[in-house]
């Protein structure tokens, strides 16, 4: 256990559109969703951080590299992927398997940009809450 947890994930996390499915009884998670979480256990593996929440906050670093960045023509590729909506299943599939309640994060960094092939690099830090406190 530490206080900096770096985990890289070999592809672009899954889009909102593809993380959810609706039926007659409701929303549900999609099979590519569920495959997702289940990468995401396997990658962080019995990394964990030394989480204290009487002390500590957390922050998120994303960094989101894509091979489909740019068109032919070196123009941002509008459709490489709406950067907003790669953040809540892997999220969700990182705090929900290192057991600490994504609300306890405070500060974020996400990023996304040009990579040689799809992969995606979070990194997670602890942080003192006394950081927090209003000037």
């Amino acid at each position: 256990m530490n206080s900096v947890l770096q985990i890289t994930i070999p592809c672009k996390p899954l889009s909102t559109n593809h993380i959810y499915g609706r039926s007659k009884f409701g929303v549900f998670l999609t099979k590519e969703a569920k495959d997702f979480k289940i990468m995401v256990k396997q990658i962080i593996g019995e990394k964990r951080l030394m989480f204290d929440e009487s002390k500590h906050y957390v922050s998120v670093e994303m960094y989101v590299y894509l091979n489909n960045f740019f068109t032919k023509a070196g123009k941002i590729n509008k459709k490489s992927g709406d950067f907003d909506n790669f953040k809540k299943l892997l999220i969700d599939s990182i705090f929900d398997h290192i057991g600490i309640n994504d609300a306890l994060v405070c500060d974020g960094l996400d990023r996304k940009r040009y990579g040689a092939k799809d992969q995606t690099v979070v990194i997670l830090k602890l942080e003192r809450l006394e950081g927090l406190a209003q000037v």
